[in-house]
């Protein structure tokens, strides 16, 4: 496909100049004409919950002249209103057919725009030609291949391609079997699937499609250009949950896959320079060359912590004046079915969801049941059993979202939806649809994630996307700043401790299975761990479940917060299996009593009479379960969150020999000193005070944990926890220190 724009200006000179702004923000100048591509020229975005990495100011009376703009898709921090508005509206504007970018631009008042698709070519000059590459991500998205004379390059933006079929057309179409520069985005901070409600990991390397890319087009000269940003303001908390890439380990990686290009490195502010007058064009770089951005400083603290503070959830403002949960209603009223279009071979999971509005003291102001059944149809449920899926929202963030002052991806992304999924064993192994566009299986079942279902419901209220960016365009030519979300005060570090009951001296025992004994008739099993046998003495007829030796779902070991999916359907399992059909829930099963953090209820004990009653009968289980309510006389819920404390870093990595030798693997933050003793290590790791990360390896992060052992992560996590807790390691690993910097 050709387009054809009417922007024209005369071409004399033999010079190409790249100047990264920041992000996916470059000019481009060909000769004399200017490119400007996804402009970006303010510091944040996202209501002031994103800044970009690395940071830097964008002197926008310094932006020569434009030519053209080329928008590659509408995620925000690649499609800014604010910027936009900025520009000349005479200036031909080149985007994907999107509407919400056509919308903008028309409340902005472009003249002049130009809707590109996949394999869209336009020549404005004999020696210059511009294609949009294809991307296979869910959005309209485009790279753009230019040649202009004998040179050729690529710029990838964000775009997801075929390899090898998209990266040989693109040579192909550009009329060359090589490239001279290509524009690679690599993110410093890696997005992992905390905000999913998932464990803080990485599927897999994703440098893997980079290496594959690299063999087929044989670049002269290869631009890693900082594609990524870092959370600001209340969402700050979330980078620690982002894995931290180094520049070096990105340049290491390129060269060790293409060891006959050039690396360039090229900061916001540097210009590459290309001569373009011979058959071979010349590559020359320049730091700080450019008049148009100031580096600032970055955000320094990169470090990979997801068992570091999680900010708790509730409102900084009274919520008397927001609006609640009625679109909930309103929206089952308009339509009870989900999406028709991820149906498929497939059924939907019977899911019970549960939303919640929190005031300022993180109470619940308000919350409402839906449930799902096989079909895909919704229902207001009455019942109100057993969520299994939860989400939590603020009210003031609830108002801002249905008012279109907070963007929904904002929301999502900068951790002002929170997810929970305490029932995701009763979801028949539904593959979870977490966002619009989500891949669905061929066959089997599947399931909304609780932020989706909520997001899917707003939006047949009235489409807040759109209304938004209307807010946004009608600030933005009246210069005005839309409102930015204020952070809240620093945490206290004086965490309120309520005492654990001892159990008690226990009568002797006799051992009947692993991890069983028979105690005066009652058969007392620790959960989650192995499997109980099938029968017991015939002297047994009650149970006793010791819930506190569940540990599994501990924010504190590096796993968010998420309830311990592995271990629970283990001990359903064995409930199911035993003979034993009366139990107790017994909470003092510790041998002295301990002195927790307030904030490790929540974790510690996951699991009430309620739920296990509730999941045990959807499976045809007839019995009785009672007993005690947790410990300490209150409840905590999981959306308090995790407290900040100071704490030292140990780091351990695997000996020569193993593996991954040399390699460091995870970090252990304490205070004070190093337990000494069984005792102190019990209490230490019963108490909550320490925490445990792990540092892993990109590619080792799929491959070698816990596959190759058959061990759930997070229990493989404890015992490493443990391991260094006791101040040493087994032969395999070895303690030592070493600084944040090495380590990335």
């Amino acid at each position: 496909m050709s387009v054809q724009p009417t922007w024209s200006a005369p071409v004399n000179e033999s010079t190409v100049a790249i100047e990264p702004l920041g992000h996916a923000t470059v000019l481009m100048r060909f000769g004399n004409v200017n490119v400007l591509t996804d402009p970006h020229f303010y510091e944040d975005f996202g209501s002031g919950h994103f800044g970009y990495f690395p940071s830097r100011r964008v002197h926008i009376e310094e932006i020569p002249r434009l030519d053209a703009v080329f928008i590659s898709h509408s995620h925000r921090d690649h499609f800014d209103v604010p910027s936009l508005a900025k520009i000349d509206k005479s200036v031909p504007v080149f985007c994907p057919v999107d509407a919400r970018i056509h919308l903008v631009l028309r409340e902005l008042g472009f003249k002049q725009v130009v809707s590109v698709q996949d394999w869209s070519t336009i020549q404005p000059l004999p020696d210059l030609s511009v294609i949009w590459t294809p991307s296979t991500y869910r959005v309209p998205e485009h790279g753009f291949a230019i040649r202009y004379k004998d040179f050729f390059l690529w710029d990838m933006v964000d775009t997801v391609v075929e390899i090898p079929d998209t990266a040989e057309k693109v040579l192909s179409k550009l009329g060359s079997d090589r490239l001279d520069l290509l524009m690679l985005p690599c993110f410093p901070l890696l997005e992992t699937a905390i905000t999913d409600g998932l464990d803080p990991a990485l599927e897999g390397d994703p440098f893997d499609d980079t290496q594959r890319l690299l063999r087929v087009t044989s670049p002269s000269h290869i631009l890693p250009f900082a594609d990524g940003h870092f959370c600001t303001g209340r969402a700050e908390w979330l980078n620690h949950f982002k894995f931290p890439v180094s520049g070096e380990r990105v340049e290491k990686v390129l060269q060790e896959s293409a060891p006959d290009s050039t690396i360039l490195r090229c900061v916001p502010g540097g210009v590459i320079t290309i001569d373009v007058s011979s058959s071979k064009p010349t590559v020359r770089k320049a730091a700080q060359a450019s008049r148009i951005v100031q580096p600032l400083e970055t955000v320094q603290d990169r470090r990979f912590l997801p068992a570091g503070r999680i900010e708790p959830l509730s409102s900084i403002t009274s919520c008397a004046k927001y609006g609640k949960l009625d679109f909930v209603d309103k929206g089952l009223e308009h339509d009870a079915r989900l999406d028709p279009r991820v149906r498929g071979e497939h059924s939907f999971s019977r899911c019970l969801y549960r939303f919640i509005v929190l005031d300022e003291s993180a109470a619940v102001t308000e919350e409402r049941y839906i449930s799902v059944d096989e079909s895909g149809y919704m229902s207001v449920n009455v019942d109100q059993g057993p969520a299994d899926i939860e989400v939590a929202i603020t009210c003031e963030d609830l108002n801002a979202l249905r008012s279109g002052m907070l963007g929904y991806s904002t929301a999502f992304l900068g951790g002002r939806l929170r997810e929970w999924r305490p029932g995701i064993c009763n979801l028949d192994s539904a593959k979870i649809l977490i966002r619009p566009g989500s891949t669905a299986p061929k066959s089997g079942k599947v399931a909304y994630s609780g932020v989706f279902l909520l997001n899917s419901l707003l939006r047949r209220e009235d489409d807040s996307v759109f209304r938004r960016l209307r807010i946004e365009a009608a600030c933005a030519k009246e210069e005005l700043d839309l409102p930015k979300f204020v952070t809240h005060p620093p945490p206290s570090r004086t965490q309120k401790l309520v005492t654990l009951p001892a159990a008690g001296p226990y009568p002797a025992t006799r051992r009947v299975g692993p991890r069983q004994v028979v105690d005066g008739g009652i058969l007392r099993g620790a959960l989650g761990f192995e499997a109980w046998p099938s029968s017991v003495p015939p002297d047994i007829s009650d149970g006793v479940l010791s819930l506190a030796n569940l540990v599994e779902a501990q924010p504190h070991m590096g796993a968010g917060v998420r309830f311990p999916c592995d271990a629970y359907q283990l001990l359903l399992r064995n409930l199911l299996s035993s003979p034993v059909r009366k139990w107790s829930l017994h909470w003092g099963c510790l041998e002295k009593e301990y002195a927790v953090p307030l904030w490790r209820l929540a974790s510690l004990f996951p699991i009430t009479r309620e739920r296990l009653l509730a999941d045990l009968l959807k499976r045809g289980w007839v019995g009785e379960i009672y007993g005690d309510e947790r410990p300490g006389g209150r409840t905590v819920e999981w959306w308090h969150g995790m407290p900040e404390m100071g704490l030292d870093y140990i780091t351990v990595r695997f000996v020569k020999g193993h593996p991954l030798a040399g390699e460091r693997v995870c970090a252990l933050q304490y205070e004070g000193d190093p337990p000494k003793t069984a005792a102190q290590r019990e209490e230490r790791l019963v108490s909550g005070n320490f925490r445990f990360s792990w540092i892993l390896p990109l590619t080792d992060t799929r491959n070698y944990v816990p596959s190759s052992r058959n061990v759930p992560f997070n229990r493989w996590v404890e015992s490493r926890a443990m391991l260094a807790l006791q101040g040493r390691m087994t032969d395999e690993l070895v303690d030592v220190r070493t600084s944040w910097e090495r380590m990335l």
